[in-house]
């Protein structure tokens, strides 16, 4: 049985987006991260990302943009705002596609190697 007193720890696989979906905005209260694949799964549901700037997280939640990053008051702020909370879900949802996705990443990688071999001179090129 569940209750509102209980907390459900589950490991949803390749439901997240099912479980986010019925989030309102995604905290990641971590004092160390590297890359975090979390993020990048909210950002890819629509959600806004409240996060501490610690590793590589303001290379990812764009401060006052897609998220808020280390601010006490920015969790209250985003909670009490639904069209800041909108707004930002969806730029995550574009920066997650642009930037964080698959496709997105091979590009890079291929651009990488194509730089490197002399076969692209800018990035702009590509």
């Amino acid at each position: 049985d569940f209750d509102e007193d209980t907390v459900a720890f589950v490991d949803p696989g390749r439901e997240v987006a099912r479980y986010m979906n019925g989030f309102d905005v995604f905290c990641l209260p971590s004092k160390g991260e590297g890359a975090s694949i979390v993020v990048g799964e909210a950002m890819a549901t629509g959600l806004p990302v409240i996060a501490n700037d610690v590793g590589s997280l303001s290379d990812t939640v764009i401060d006052g943009e897609t998220g808020f990053l280390n601010k006490t008051t920015s969790a209250e702020e985003l909670a009490s705002d639904a069209t800041l909370r909108k707004t930002m879900g969806v730029r995550n949802q574009d920066f997650a596609k642009n930037v964080l996705s698959v496709e997105a990443c091979a590009e890079r990688h291929v651009l990488a190697y194509e730089l490197a071999l002399g076969k692209a001179h800018s990035i702009l090129e590509y």
